[in-house]
């Protein structure tokens, strides 16, 4: 696929006919689930069949529906810069403010109503166990990921689990990988591309003997060799502005089973919590 996906969509438009073009515009805005899906499973979604999903694949161009997956794929992986994400998304709501705030909260919903069936339960439950088993947890998270590093580490001391947060880049990094230990479990936020901070902190999780689990929208393939555990996190619209509302709410998901796994010692701490906020908040003389 030398275009990408919606270019090539726009390209072909007015040679399909409306059931392909239904199916042709669930794939274009729905990339993640169209890669695991199966053709019934699409063509419920697009509310058309499992032959004209097969049709609409070759439709396409491709010599069948394994081939166009295998398309969006690399699409993926390449990633899509963000000049042409803020740009696509411009158009796609016809530059209204109105509807920019109704086609985002659009996307949010299509956002969680995607995580139960992309995220395997077998991996929600290794991951759970990883974290509740690790001597310490770390969280790796740059650029946008830091404060979503930061609000996953904040709840998981609260529930007394010991946690660093790997948020510097550059040579501020090489002072926080000395916190690794090898009983640690190192959990990595990254999307888009490879930094140089990632290899660095993989190669040295392999040297001390860290695990590793990493959350990621396109990152999978390249690094599947290099980690225990991979969930797949897309960050909304593949060719639109990113969004972070599966990861978020995948956070809240492990903090619920966090909780539910070991109940008692979360309960006792949150108390603690309590306790101390009260403490805090006695006999507080405030002087103007």
């Amino acid at each position: 696929m030398n275009l990408p996906f919606k270019e090539m969509l726009l390209a072909v438009k007015s040679d399909l006919n409306p059931s392909e073009l239904r199916v042709a515009v669930y794939i274009s805005n729905n990339r993640y689930h169209a890669l695991h899906a199966s053709s019934q499973e699409i063509a419920e979604k697009s509310k058309t069949s499992d032959a004209t999903v097969v049709r609409t694949a070759k439709s396409l161009g491709f010599t069948g529906l394994a081939a166009l997956r295998r398309a969006l794929a690399s699409e993926l992986e390449a990633g899509v810069p963000p000049a042409n994400r803020i740009e696509w998304t411009v158009e796609s709501i016809s530059n209204s403010v109105g509807q920019a705030f109704e086609d985002t909260i659009n996307l949010h919903q299509e956002s969680l109503s995607q995580l139960k069936a992309i995220i395997p339960k077998d991996t929600y439950n290794d991951l759970v166990s990883r974290i509740l088993s690790a001597n310490k947890v770390v969280i790796f998270g740059i650029g946008p990921s830091a404060p979503m590093a930061d609000y996953f580490a904040m709840q998981l001391r609260r529930f007394g689990i010991s946690v660093t947060v790997l948020s510097h880049s550059g040579l501020l990094l090489a002072d926080e990988l000395l916190q690794i230990k090898k009983d640690d479990h190192i959990i990595l936020l990254a999307y888009g591309h490879i930094y140089n901070e990632i290899n660095v902190l993989l190669d040295h999780a392999l040297l001390i003997g860290a695990t590793t689990s990493l959350i990621s929208d396109n990152l999978k393939n390249k690094l599947k060799s290099r980690v225990e555990l991979i969930v797949e996190m897309p960050t909304g619209a593949v060719d639109g502005f990113l969004m972070h509302t599966m990861t978020l709410a995948f956070i809240e998901t492990l903090l619920v089973g966090i909780a539910c796994c070991s109940s008692d010692k979360v309960v006792e701490n949150l108390k603690v919590l309590s306790d101390l906020r009260v403490s805090l908040t006695k006999n507080v003389n405030y002087k103007t």
